[in-house]
Parts: structure tokens; C-alpha cells; sequence
């Protein structure tokens, strides 16, 4: 069993009360509303997508590529970023972990 599996299991128990399928509604109500077709919708602190996989079922799908670049000697933010790897594959999200040292790290990301 991967880390996201582990964490999926408690997470959906935390959040069962939460009501996503409102949420997607109002969502797609707002678009409608607004009259825009948006071509990607990004569920940011997703948890385990239930409402980006409602987004995508109203006809808004979701899916691109990222990188999460990562300093490789501090192994916390390794792991971290790994299970929000995981995370995203769950939800179509290609990601990938780009680990690198501390100077590149801040050149390339400041």
C-alpha cells in the first residue's frame, strides 16, 4: 500500500460531511452563469479529488503536467512531495518530483 493510500482512507472519513456535490454545482452554475467553458479547472488542496472527479463528470475535465521542484537533502520535503505525487496521479495530474540541491533550488525557484 503507497503513503496516498494510507492517508486516502482517514482523509475521506475526516471529510464524509463535506458537501462536494453542492460544490461542483455552484461551480458549474457560475460558469454557466458567466458564460465561460473553461478548458482546465484546478482543484487546489484537492484532498482525494471528489470534487475535481465531479468537475470532470459536469463536462470539466481536469489534467496536465508539473514538476515540483524539491531541495533532495532535506528528505521531509522528499517525502512530502512524493505522496503529493501520488496525489495527483490519483486525479490525472502527471506530476513528477524534481529533486535538487539547495543553490539550485533557490536560483531556479526565486
Amino acid at each position: 500500500m503507497n503513503r496516498y493510500s494510507v492517508m486516502a482512507q482517514f482523509y475521506d472519513a475526516f471529510t464524509g460531511d463535506v458537501p462536494y456535490r453542492a460544490w461542483a454545482e455552484y461551480l458549474v452554475s457560475l460558469f454557466h452563469l458567466f458564460q465561460v467553458r473553461p478548458k482546465l479547472v484546478l482543484d487546489l488542496a484537492c484532498g482525494t479529488g471528489s470534487l475535481t472527479k465531479l468537475l470532470a463528470e459536469a463536462g470539466y475535465p481536469n489534467g496536465f503536467d508539473m514538476s515540483l521542484a524539491v531541495i533532495s537533502s532535506f528528505q521531509p520535503h522528499m517525502d512530502t512531495a512524493e505522496v503529493v505525487v501520488e496525489q495527483l496521479r490519483a486525479i490525472g495530474v502527471n506530476a513528477e518530483v524534481v529533486p535538487m540541491d539547495e543553490a539550485t533550488w533557490a536560483d531556479q525557484v526565486y
